[in-house]
């Protein structure tokens, strides 16, 4: 699980900065193309929309890790610990599910898009490739959900056994 970590969080740091720097680079040279030379680029914002809808996605993992995403905690703060712990881990379990069926569709739609050979306007990339975003995030939020689930696991078990509540 630890090397599954590793190149994951080696895949979504590399894929967020090449987004942003595609992004940056994008829009900074369609700014100087249509100001300064008074010619605009018939692909700049095609690009940069496409790079800010994979580093939204990818986003979505990444932020699962940190645990950056937004929760009301103002319930769950006033129950005992243990119980926080338990539904926090319940909480993480039915996202994970949740992302797998999101997965599933998404799988299921970038096939379709797939199937039709629909190419970009302006870059003329094929539309799927835009599409496998979803797939991607999706896949990643769930290997991360279910990664917090198996550390809270192992959290609660050690609490536990140092508690004496778990006989061997």
């Amino acid at each position: 699980m630890k090397i599954i970590d590793k190149i994951w969080d080696y895949v979504e740091t590399w894929m967020s900065v090449f987004a942003m720097l595609i992004m940056i680079i994008s829009i900074f040279l369609q700014i100087i193309f249509r100001y300064v030379i008074q010619s605009a680029l018939p692909w700049s914002e095609e690009s940069a929309r496409y790079a800010m809808i994979y580093l939204t996605f990818i986003g979505v993992s990444a932020g699962t890790k940190i645990g950056a995403h937004f929760a009301v905690t103002v319930f769950v703060e006033a129950l005992p610990k243990k119980l926080q712990n338990i539904l926090n881990t319940l909480v993480h379990l039915l996202c994970a599910v949740l992302f797998a069926a999101y997965l599933l569709l998404a799988i299921d739609m970038a096939q379709n898009i797939y199937s039709t050979g629909q190419l970009t306007p302006a870059m003329q990339l094929p539309v799927y490739l835009i599409y496998s975003s979803l797939p991607l995030g999706f896949a990643g939020a769930v290997f991360r959900n279910v990664q917090i689930v198996i550390q809270d696991i192992k959290t609660l078990r050690c609490a536990d056994s140092e508690s004496g509540s778990v006989k061997a």
